[in-house]
């Protein structure tokens, strides 16, 4: 059985052979300290991981991997860096769409294990890819946005950017999910919630991936912070990560590119990285399925805590 490919980039050779050290016994490992040259290697192998060093002289790490994500789509992107700055946390997911986002120093064991776990959903991708049946185009529907907030204000503020779709509102944690298990939603547009549930934004979001992965999540908040972006990465897969006061026209753009993302999922749920993951991660937990939003929680801030941790 050949060993997964997998592209590591990191401009001090050093840390490339250590990487290489601790992925050589399961993967064919293709290294390299040259950004251009790894663009190459990405396009001519199409390796199943990419794991780039951020802070490299000439092209940053999620600049890199969002060039990657172009000529190889499929290839799960990691991002490893000593220090994060704010811009590059937040453009590594609003634009990279990376895996997991692992802070240096690594721990080894962690490390190795989110690269297995990374190798194992593009597998079962590929898997899902085969069984795949072409089937009939769907009628075209109206693409339903369902926006979460606990303060009307800010629905009307952004309700110019939400013409000619149809808008579902919640205020709380517990009605949004009611609307997600009954009716198809493409977006789903996070402002803030109120929920006596005494969930996050960020573990609400974490939930929407698990239970409707081709649901789209957008978080608009007051402003950016660098450990919310880094959760929303690792936690929650956040499709955007955006500040409230963005413009309607830009928030347009992002909602129609959300649409789009939606529809790809849909059609293509072989490239669909978020139910896999969800897929493999059932298949380890052998509780019974949770009914309840307490339920719910608490079952997936138990699946975080075995999450690793960096």
């Amino acid at each position: 059985m050949t060993a997964p490919t997998i592209l590591l980039v990191d401009d001090e050779p050093l840390l490339l052979n250590s990487l290489e050290r601790l992925l050589e016994d399961d993967f064919f490992v293709l290294k390299t300290t040259k950004q251009e040259h790894a663009i190459e290697l990405a396009q001519n192998y199409q390796p199943v991981v990419v794991i780039s060093d951020q802070r490299m002289p000439g092209m940053l790490g999620h600049q890199l991997l969002e060039r990657i994500k172009i000529i190889s789509p499929k290839s799960m992107r990691i991002l490893l860096t000593g220090y994060a700055d704010l811009e590059a946390t937040v453009g590594s997911m609003n634009y990279s769409e990376i895996f997991r986002y692992i802070s240096k120093p690594w721990k080894a064991d962690k490390l190795l294990e989110t690269v297995h776990l990374a190798a194992n959903i593009h597998a079962r991708m590929e898997e899902v890819q085969q069984a795949v049946l072409n089937g009939s185009n769907e009628k075209s529907v109206v693409p339903k946005v369902l926006v979460v907030c606990s303060q009307l204000s800010d629905i009307d503020t952004i309700s110019h950017a939400l013409i000619g779709y149809d808008v579902k509102t919640a205020s709380s944690a517990g009605r949004a999910i009611l609307h997600l298990q009954e009716e198809e939603i493409a977006i789903l547009l996070l402002i803030s919630i109120s929920d006596s549930a005494r969930v996050s934004e960020i573990e609400f979001l974490s939930l929407v991936r698990r239970l409707c992965p081709e649901t789209v999540p957008i978080f608009l908040s007051n402003g950016t912070d660098k450990e919310t972006a880094l959760r929303l990465i690792n936690e929650s897969s956040t499709f955007r990560y955006l500040s409230k006061n963005i413009k309607v026209q830009d928030l347009k753009e992002v909602v129609r590119q959300a649409v789009a993302q939606h529809e790809w999922l849909k059609q293509q749920p072989f490239k669909n990285r978020h139910r896999i993951e969800e897929e493999i991660a059932d298949l380890r937990d052998r509780n019974p399925a949770p009914k309840t939003l307490s339920e719910l929680i608490e079952n997936l801030r138990k699946r975080n805590d075995g999450k690793p941790n960096y």
